[in-house]
């Protein structure tokens, strides 16, 4: 794990990396839950478990992706400033 993510070379060790990816891995959480929730109540035909699911499909796709083509620990996610802009601004009205 250190050979592929140069760890100590960025100036980091392993414990650091966990409890990074643990706070990240709740955030990612938190922004599924309150994506879905936005998105859900515009629409009754939208419902809360298909916007989570395309929400939690693109945030894997995304931080695989950079995690592999840019060997950087980013997690890529929906940025919720734009989504509740897009949801509460362009949509309702």
């Amino acid at each position: 794990m250190e050979k592929f993510f140069k760890i100590k070379e960025r100036g980091s060790n392993v414990r650091t990396e966990i409890f990074a990816g643990i706070t990240t891995f709740m955030a990612m959480a938190y922004i599924l839950m309150v994506n879905a929730g936005m998105f859900a109540t515009l629409d009754p035909q939208v419902t809360y478990g298909a916007v989570y699911i395309a929400t939690a499909i693109s945030a894997v796709v995304g931080t695989v992706l950079i995690g592999l083509l840019a060997n950087l620990p980013l997690a890529q996610a929906s940025g919720m400033g734009l989504n509740a802009y897009l949801a509460y601004t362009v949509v309702l009205y």
